[in-house]
């Protein structure tokens, strides 16, 4: 690059102009994420840092696995003038402030979680192809054969009425063990006919309603 970017702009660069942060804590997976720059393009930019403060030019705070991927494919599919150009949006930040940020990237990720229902649904959507997306049709399965929970996480960000509905409520959970391949198959085809007959009820609910019915 002959000049420097301006503060809160997005360009495309070469990766090879990019240097990764040389104390970055996560240890991603490049292959996922190569895979899913394949079938899907690069969606959102890297964050870096122009370097002003630091001393340090071009320094990924946000995306480093993906630059990374990005060498990967364009070393493995040279031809592909795909992985010639990288989106990045730029910061200009000093020292303390690229560790704040590479560390809240990292770790807010991970605070998240999962309505477990509402992805299983989503994943149903594009079950026919899940390339990219880092999920197989065991992960789906998996999702499709366990009960709902009701969790309540401490450090969760609920708004007021959420917490109310949560509080005083059992977590309740089991474990289906399985003896063969077999059993397991018929108990999640069980599980999806449940679900499609009674989609708007909670697991639970299916489960127990289905028990009775068949009790009566």
């Amino acid at each position: 690059m002959s000049a420097k970017p301006e503060v809160e702009t997005t360009t495309s660069v070469a990766p090879s102009v990019l240097r990764l942060y040389g104390r970055n804590p996560r240890k991603g997976n490049v292959g996922a994420v190569a895979a899913s720059l394949k079938a899907h393009g690069q969606y959102k930019p890297v964050v870096a840092n122009i370097g002003t403060h630091t001393g340090r030019s071009n320094e990924i705070l946000a995306g480093n696995h993906t630059l990374k991927a990005f060498r990967h494919l364009a070393e493995k599919f040279p031809e592909d003038e795909r992985w010639n150009s990288i989106l990045v949006h730029w910061i200009d930040v000093d020292n303390d402030q690229a560790a704040r940020i590479v560390l809240a990237d990292n770790r807010t990720a991970e605070k998240g979680r999962y309505d477990n229902k509402v992805l299983a649904d989503l994943l149903a959507d594009v079950a026919d192809d899940l390339t990219g997306l880092g999920y197989t049709s065991d992960d789906l399965d998996a999702l499709n054969s366990v009960a709902d929970e009701i969790i309540i996480d401490p450090d969760a960000d609920l708004d007021d009425d959420e917490a109310v509905s949560m509080r005083g409520q059992s977590v309740i959970s089991y474990i289906v063990v399985f003896t063969d391949v077999d059993q397991k198959r018929r108990w999640n085809d069980f599980i999806v006919w449940l679900k499609r007959r009674e989609p708007d009820l909670t697991m639970p609910e299916r489960l127990t309603g289905y028990i009775e019915s068949v009790m009566l």
